[in-house]
């Protein structure tokens, strides 16, 4: 069952205690996020989101490409001690895979 079909499967059908996800089934979930995430994404997006990979924070907090970012949730705002933004763990992956960023962090 591809994976759209098993997360309408379940979202249908939520009381399925039997269905059972893969390691496969999530990879290729995982798979088919990165391509969703990877399509859209141009020059001036990847480096705004390497700048924030790398600082924690935008250059420019009203930079559309940064707003645009955010909303798409690219870039993930935490607020605890302090005001500060991530890159979502996914998007982290492309620019890992594509050299933009060292493995790992």
């Amino acid at each position: 069952m591809p994976p759209l079909a098993i997360g309408v499967h379940l979202r249908r059908n939520p009381e399925n205690q039997s269905f059972v996800i893969t390691a496969e089934i999530l990879q290729k979930a995982v798979t088919n996020l990165r391509i969703e995430f990877t399509e859209p994404l141009g020059q001036k997006d990847y480096e705004v989101l390497m700048q924030v990979y790398s600082d924690c924070a935008p250059e420019d907090g009203m930079n559309q490409n940064f707003l645009d970012l955010l909303h798409t949730l690219y870039i993930l705002e935490y607020r605890n001690d302090d005001l500060w933004f991530g890159v979502h763990p996914i998007v982290q992956d492309i620019l890992e895979k594509r050299g933009l960023i060292g493995a790992g962090g």
